[in-house]
């Protein structure tokens, strides 16, 4: 197995450069009866050249480092590991880039950086206030230290709810921003299922409007809606539907908000994310159906009844075959072939007929 090493020029190039590292993946080779190739990339050949280094690698690891050069290279491998579904390991700068990209390139956030760089906006990484980060030597935090676990996959990996780590830094992720990574409640299960996929975990989010005198205060509705019903609702309301004659997918919500209707009329919703492995899902009524891994060839829908399986457990495609080809047909049907090579899906756009086997 390839383990691809992204690090900045002259470090890598050295002989000792990271060997604590590369002894490690080599001895957890022997260890799982496997021969592991260490491939050392240079992080400004990604910036400069883009991933292709990375297409033949099994996993990726980002090591420690300090200041900004290449930093944007390993970001960029971050995002390449994330979005194709490739097991990375952030140790130090690595994990914190971690936090960085996905700021970025996940909750949009265009400016997030670390402070140890300079002023961004915001800051998702900032100095340890009780140590120095303008003086260099021995003013790093070091020692062994307490750590509570509550992710239920960690806490599944090491065994036990506390675990005593030593860690060597002088930045950390802010605590104003810890709890974006803490959002999602009921589906905190699996990070598979969380921010980015199509799963409840990943795409339930509340929606609060303020319309004085228009919208009941603290009024709530159960009604679903879409990303794409925004664009519809702000053109009725500034009035532009009545000027131009034009159709979206969307529908338009303020019916809705001012109790003139109590549901939306459509026969269901569809979206697709391209990242993590390329995915479809729909939902008509409380079925929902899933295509997951389409870029690794994966042509089994999964149906859930969210009105009895909200957390998507039971997977009752077998049960009811017709609704799956309903499903089948309109991930068929609205599914369109993206211009940009990175937003490709696979074997759907290929047009090959889907097959829940």
């Amino acid at each position: 197995n390839s383990q691809a090493l992204p690090a900045e020029q002259p470090t890598i190039d050295h002989a000792d450069a990271y060997k604590s590292l590369t002894e490690s993946l080599i001895h957890a080779g022997i260890h799982t009866k496997t021969q592991v190739e260490v491939v050392k990339v240079d992080s400004e050949d990604i910036e400069n050249q883009g991933t292709s280094a990375l297409d033949n690698v099994d996993a990726i690891l980002v090591p420690g480092g300090f200041g900004e050069r290449g930093v944007d290279g390993k970001i960029a491998t971050i995002r390449y590991a994330r979005e194709n579904d490739v097991p990375y390991l952030g140790i130090c700068l690595g994990m914190q880039l971690m936090v960085i990209e996905y700021f970025r390139n996940v909750l949009q956030m265009e400016n997030a950086g670390s402070e140890e760089f300079g002023k961004y906006n915001p800051n998702v990484i900032s100095s340890i206030k009780e140590l120095s980060d303008t003086k260099m030597g021995g003013t790093m935090k070091l020692g062994k230290f307490k750590i509570q676990l509550n992710n239920p996959k960690i806490k599944e990996i090491y065994k036990t709810n506390i675990i005593h780590e030593r860690h060597r830094h002088r930045y950390s992720i802010h605590g104003e921003y810890v709890s974006y990574f803490n959002s999602t409640g009921l589906f905190q299960n699996d990070p598979k299922r969380m921010k980015g996929y199509t799963y409840e975990g990943g795409v339930r989010v509340p929606f609060i409007v303020s319309w004085p005198n228009k919208i009941k205060n603290k009024r709530v509705i159960d009604e679903v809606s879409i990303s794409y019903d925004i664009f519809p609702t702000i053109s009725e309301l500034s009035g532009v539907n009545e000027l131009y004659n034009y159709s979206t997918d969307g529908v338009s919500l303020v019916d809705i908000f001012i109790d003139k209707k109590k549901s939306l009329e459509r026969d269901y919703i569809y979206w697709e994310f391209p990242s993590y492995g390329g995915q479809q899902a729909a939902r008509m009524g409380d079925y929902k159906a899933i295509l997951k891994d389409i870029k690794k060839g994966n042509r089994k829908i999964e149906l859930f009844d969210l009105s009895l399986d909200l957390k998507e457990q039971n997977d009752i495609s077998s049960e009811y075959p017709e609704v799956v080809r309903n499903f089948e047909n309109i991930f068929k049907k609205e599914h369109i072939k993206s211009e940009i090579k990175r937003f490709e899906m696979g074997y759907i756009d290929e047009k090959k007929p889907l097959k829940n086997e």
